[in-house]
């Protein structure tokens, strides 16, 4: 099948935007899954889960990272009690210590990982034949260590210097196991075209693809400027073999050395119509702080190409992905009470800030851990819930996640819960850790434990959009209307709103951002660049048209807008009706009506409407508008606009 065809069998696969089946996926119950004495370890010493499979007779395994800071920054030979395979016959309720993954025999004669610094077992599969598949990860970070004054390095901020890890110092390889875990042997590993990776965020995010490929997720260099400016590529490496030996790999993200942008940890899965996709964390160096965005991005020739990435509208780290039984993709890994927040100062300057873990400690907010389910392959996210909420001011950090469906109704879900504090950084990790799971349920719609659920905006939006559409339309207004600017703030005072005869107005399209064209203010100033003085104050645009009303018998009807960009205030017959003063900055995404609850007369009318905005852009109608019966239009609770009075 070509790659024309490929995409329209993923599209007719698809369920449309916003698709709610008749259940949700809800977080049923919650639990400490592992502590460090159930791995014969002293109590905190932080554990920290590597890859969650099935066993060959049902039970759930778990490879288990032990970090013994004690070794930290020396000499830390393979086969410690630090790897561990732990197994849970209850679904993850409890584990008991199946061994040590004994690594000794595998990785003999590798130099790296007998001299590097806290190897570590990344990911667990087990594939169609019964085989188990991991990865081990080294990295000298006595050579990687450097602290120096540079604000654009992507990976670590300690004290106002960074932390620079240098891939070619790190080592990697594949293993697998035919016996349970017992033993490992080394799977040869080609990562060209990359001249090195680091695997340490594939946590257990290596799948099976429907053809028998294995597909890992791989992050590295692929030349020396990505090297020199600390940037990274991210690809996949693939085994046509079962996991006896790694190579085929290819890019998903290339760098782009000087963007400020480090796409990294990212989760792939395939998905039932064939398309692969990818999600992502993204740091942007060009906001103080390093912010977290998400992103997705999707290949229609198996990993071989992949779309441009596109942002989401949740924070990804560390993330976790899962197929679910009911076709839905659910994803878990986030900025769990952080993010970004903007502003504009007083002179005009609007400011990005990222609002980091430590700040719910000195605020005493509680952070909470979000999960998104989605039915059309990632591209929009239906609802969400949240996973873990942490207790108010604490500094508590969670990641590292795994989901695993268990049957039609539940999956589990296992991560590392710590205390992220400002020492523990320091120390090279986070504080004390254990491992937790969670339990995902399919229950009813109407089930009293899918009321904690979040539904975005956009959603509501785009059920509007579907109701406009589908509604009849009594009155479609047209494309283009009567507009005049209000330079020195006057049309209120001169009372333009009540004007019946519109001569002398310019004419402005609505179907368009036609309005850019004619803005003798507009103006795009970047983050640190100051508006021009003549544009502190902004003309005020207004749009008047008549039209005529035909005979409703008085019913409530609905002024529809379905696309304005700034405040505004709506007028019928020289009245104001209502107006819409939500965010500036999401006016023009959101669809808003005005409600004429008398209804309206039959006969000629006016309709003007004054728009402003507080930020030096143009402000304008920029999509169609209508009237419609209230009766046909079920409104979403934030669509209505603020209550203008009484017109007839």
């Amino acid at each position: 099948m070509d790659g024309t065809a490929n995409k329209r069998a993923a599209a007719a696969s698809m369920k449309p935007p916003g698709y709610l089946p008749e259940h949700r996926w809800v977080v049923e119950e919650q639990a400490i899954g592992v502590r460090p004495e159930d791995v014969g370890e002293p109590a905190g010493v932080p554990v920290s889960n590597s890859g969650l499979a099935f066993a060959a007779n049902g039970d759930l395994l778990m490879a288990v990272n032990v970090v013994d800071r004690s070794r930290a920054h020396g000499p830390a030979p393979v086969g410690s009690p630090r790897m561990v395979l732990l197994r849970s016959a209850d679904r993850s309720r409890t584990w008991s210590r199946q061994g040590v993954l004994d690594l000794k025999a595998a990785v003999a004669g590798q130099e790296a990982f007998e001299t590097f610094d806290c190897p570590t077992f990344v990911g667990l599969l087990r594939t169609q034949s019964g085989r188990l598949v991991g990865f081990l990860n080294a990295i000298d970070h006595q050579y990687h260590v450097e602290k120096y004054p540079r604000a654009d390095d992507p990976f670590y901020i300690d004290g106002g210097h960074n932390v620079r890890y240098d891939a070619h110092r790190s080592a990697q390889c594949a293993v697998y196991s035919d016996d349970e875990g017992k033993t490992w042997k080394l799977a040869p590993m080609d990562i060209s075209p990359f001249h090195s990776i680091i695997m340490t965020d594939m946590l257990g995010n290596i799948f099976q693809a429907s053809d028998g490929t294995l597909v890992a997720p791989i992050m590295g260099n692929l030349n020396q400027a990505e090297l020199d400016s600390c940037t990274l590529s991210t690809g996949v490496v693939r085994s046509h073999d079962d996991g006896l030996t790694w190579g085929d790999a290819s890019v998903v993200v290339r760098a782009q050395p000087g963007s400020g942008l480090w796409h990294n940890e990212t989760a792939i899965r395939e998905l039932p119509n064939g398309r692969w996709l990818a999600l992502m964390r993204i740091n942007d160096l060009n906001i103080e702080n390093l912010p977290l965005w998400g992103a997705r991005s999707t290949s229609e020739d198996q990993g071989r190409t992949w779309s441009y990435p596109v942002r989401n509208r949740f924070t990804i780290a560390e993330p976790g992905v899962a197929l679910l039984s009911d076709g839905a993709v659910i994803v878990l890994g986030g900025t769990a009470g952080g993010g970004v927040k903007a502003h504009v100062t007083s002179e005009g300057i609007l400011k990005l800030q990222t609002v980091r873990p430590e700040d719910n400690e000195e605020s005493g907010r509680s952070r909470t851990q979000p999960y998104h389910v989605s039915y059309d392959d990632g591209f929009t996210w239906s609802y969400w819930g949240v996973f873990y909420r942490t207790d108010a001011g604490s500094p508590e950090h969670i990641g590292s996640f795994n989901i695993l469906p268990l049957d039609d109704e539940a999956a589990v879900a296992v991560y590392h819960c710590g205390i992220d504090t400002e020492t523990a950084r320091k120390q090279g990790g986070y504080g004390p850790m254990v491992i937790g799971a969670s339990w995902f349920r399919k229950v009813p719609a109407d089930d009293p434990k899918t009321v904690g659920l979040g539904y975005p905006d956009w959603l509501e939006e785009l059920l509007l959009d579907r109701t406009i559409a589908e509604a009849e339309k009594i009155v479609t207004f047209p494309d283009a209307w009567h507009f005049r600017f209000d330079a020195d703030d006057q049309g209120l005072e001169e009372g333009w709103q009540k004007q019946t005869s519109f001569e002398g107005w310019d004419r402005m399209r609505i179907d368009s951002c036609g309005l850019g064209t004619k803005h003798p203010t507009q103006h795009f100033p970047s983050r640190d660049q100051a508006p021009e003085p003549r544009l502190q104050h902004l003309d005020i645009p207004w749009y008047a048209t008549s039209f005529e009303m035909p005979e409703t018998g008085g019913i409530p009807l609905l002024i529809l807008f379905c696309g304005v960009d700034g405040f505004c205030d709506v007028f019928v017959d020289g009245r104001r009706a209502g107006g819409q003063d939500l965010s500036q900055f999401i006016t023009k995404q959101r669809p808003f009506v005005i409600l004429l609850a008398d209804g309206l007369s039959a006969g000629r009318h006016t309709l003007i409407v004054r728009l402003r905005k507080e930020y030096p852009l143009s402000a304008g109608i920029f999509k169609p508008v209508y009237i419609v019966a209230k009766a046909d239009v079920p409104l979403p609770p934030n669509a209505i606009g603020s209550a203008g009075g009484s017109v007839r």
